[in-house]
């Protein structure tokens, strides 16, 4: 039986470059490094100081829920990406917080993949730029750290109302529309001609107080919610139990990914005596029931909301999906 999983080992192995030479993410890829002057401040000090507060209470949280983090990488004071992995279940959660206003929330790529480990996100979204790990709580360098600044700081700390209204043909709040569509429309989950994906069920829900989607069985699910006013909850569930729960102030978008594993099982297709001479393979998916619950807190709260759960059905064919190539491959 041929098995392949989401989950690849997390390899933290990067060569690191502390505080000294940070390199901005506004270099572009194959310029020279810039290396900032010395800074004594804490990291944590160039960070939106509500980002930082819903990663460290979204992080103990799904630490209870048994998640634990293998790597948070910071793009902007006010956006991040996340890896959480389950080592009971064996899989893996993939989150992307930011802004609801920010440019980088219209970057599909920023989410982090399955697949990937920590070091391979930073390549991939970030090449040629020099991470520097440190801890999200002190704020301190640590080369053993799972937090990653890849931008280059302002001189200044970000403000304490933290928050900038936006304005759009359909509102005037905290969240720009356009962008949270774009991160909703991502085509994530499996792919390949051997089983095109079929989609089960998408919603995209504006200036919702409370919601809670039907349950919709499938092998991937890409659910958002942006709090456009107030902050909002968002519980996401797997197979009935609660996944993931997020927190989200005000302004702030968090989009949250799961996605089930394949396999390819070998049949005997025509037998000769106690010999198989000839053989079939089919390739399954591991399914799942995915819904979206989504609660509001706050005077006049209300949030935007939307969430897409894709399936993909087993695929029998005469010869190995790897001679043919044709395996499933994600996609994002």
């Amino acid at each position: 039986m041929t098995t392949s999983q989401s989950i690849r080992a997390i390899n933290l192995s990067t060569a690191l470059l502390l505080l000294g030479g940070t390199v901005g993410c506004d270099i572009p890829p194959g310029d020279e490094p810039i290396t900032p002057a010395a800074d004594t401040t804490s990291i944590a000090d160039k960070l939106s100081p509500v980002a930082r507060k819903m990663a460290l209470e979204n992080q103990a949280q799904q630490k209870k829920d048994g998640l634990q983090l293998a790597g948070r990488v910071w793009f902007a004071p006010d956006a991040y990406g996340e890896i959480f992995d389950d080592s009971a279940a064996a899989d893996r959660l993939t989150t992307f917080v930011s802004r609801g206003n920010s440019p980088l929330m219209k970057e599909a790529d920023l989410t982090p993949r399955e697949e990937e480990s920590l070091d391979e996100y930073i390549a991939r979204t970030r090449p040629g730029l020099t991470p520097v790990r440190f801890d999200l709580a002190s704020g301190a360098p640590s080369a053993d750290a799972l937090d990653v600044l890849l931008f280059q700081p302002a001189p200044a700390a970000a403000s304490a109302g933290d928050v900038t209204s936006v304005t759009s043909a359909l509102l005037n709040e905290f969240c720009d529309i356009p962008a949270m569509n774009a991160r909703c429309a991502s085509n994530f989950g499996w792919a390949g001609p051997v089983t095109p994906a079929v989609t089960v069920a998408e919603w995209v829900h504006t200036d919702v107080v409370g919601f809670v989607s039907a349950p919709h069985t499938g092998t991937s699910s890409n659910m958002a919610v942006c709090a456009d006013r107030g902050s909002a909850t968002m519980t996401i569930y797997k197979d009935g139990a609660i996944r993931t729960v997020r927190e989200v102030a005000q302004g702030f978008s968090s989009l949250s990914r799961l996605r089930g594993t394949w396999w390819e099982v070998p049949g005997c297709a025509r037998a000769a005596g106690p010999w198989c001479i000839d053989w079939y393979y089919t390739v399954s998916f591991e399914k799942f029931i995915f819904m979206q619950r989504i609660t509001t807190q706050g005077a006049g709260a209300n949030a935007h909301v939307c969430g897409r759960v894709k399936t993909n059905n087993p695929r029998t064919q005469d010869v190995s999906c790897g001679d043919r190539n044709n395996c499933p491959v994600g996609t994002e």
